[in-house]
């Protein structure tokens, strides 16, 4: 709401958009961000386009008790499954999703961000970039190392080698993240890696 009223008077000139920074839309539907329903209602032309992780956010705390009343119930095995639920459903839609529509796979340089037919509906932005059931893993993963440090204590100390090992897994899955994004470097059956990539990372 504060965008759409005073962007207007950030600033003047020849180039300065008379109404503002939002797009026309924005004054319609500025109530879609006040519901941080901005990642499924007017994606693509919506009020503060970034705001879009604010909604995902927001979506994700909503859902966060299914795991966290459990855990603090005492019932560890059922908050930790709904975490790993949780992950598993973005692995599962992410990789249905570029599996349903060729091209996905290539993220913002698909063939249908490329292709101007198509709606914004069909995206890669729209389909799996700012959908909530593609993102919450890390956000799951989250409160799973939450849940670890609480029954283990701060205290708790790591063998020295299983942090050598840990670091360099961890590095590795950082050059197959940054590698994958090659797709020229790789081969036709590699859209696999790409998918594989997305899963890791989205």
């Amino acid at each position: 709401m504060a965008s759409v009223t005073l962007t207007p008077y950030f600033g003047h000139g020849p180039f300065f958009p008379v109404k503002g920074f939002e797009s026309a839309e924005c004054h319609q539907y500025w109530w879609v961000n006040l519901l941080y329903l901005n990642n499924f209602i007017k994606t693509g032309t919506g009020c503060t386009l970034v705001s879009w992780y604010l909604a995902n956010d927001m979506q994700f705390h909503w859902v966060a008790p299914l795991a966290l009343i459990p855990f603090v119930l005492n019932r560890r095995k059922i908050a930790i499954s709904v975490v790993l639920l949780f992950v598993l459903v973005t692995i599962l839609s992410t990789a249905g999703i570029v599996l349903h529509y060729p091209g996905m796979e290539n993220g913002f340089l698909s063939r249908s961000l490329m292709n101007s037919s198509l709606t914004m509906e069909n995206t890669f932005f729209d389909r799996i970039y700012i959908k909530p059931w593609c993102r919450i893993a890390p956000y799951a993963l989250g409160l799973l190392t939450g849940f670890g440090v609480i029954n283990v204590g701060r205290t708790y100390r790591i063998n020295i080698y299983i942090k050598i090992i840990g670091s360099c897994g961890a590095f590795l899955l950082v050059i197959i993240c940054m590698f994958t994004l090659y797709i020229d470097a790789i081969t036709t059956a590699g859209s696999y890696i790409i998918i594989l990539h997305y899963i890791l990372i989205v």
